[in-house]
């Protein structure tokens, strides 16, 4: 039997979307998504969600081996 990966990408997703609906019943929605953007800048470069989530969920000695040297 195989086992089906958990959906991290989809959940990763639902909670940036729910932080953001959040965050529009006090402030406007372009706000909050400019803010929560902030936090996609890695090392001064803007890094995809695609890419953050990748950083997020990879293990620590698969990002060592990806750091630039």
């Amino acid at each position: 039997m195989l086992l089906k990966p958990f959906p991290y990408a989809e959940v990763f997703a639902a909670i940036e979307q729910q932080v953001i609906s959040l965050g529009a019943e006090r402030l406007p929605r372009e706000q909050v998504t400019n803010q929560l953007d902030k936090f996609k800048r890695f090392a001064t470069r803007c890094i995809s969600a695609a890419e953050y989530f990748s950083t997020l969920v990879s293990s620590p000695s698969t990002r060592a081996s990806r750091r630039p040297r």
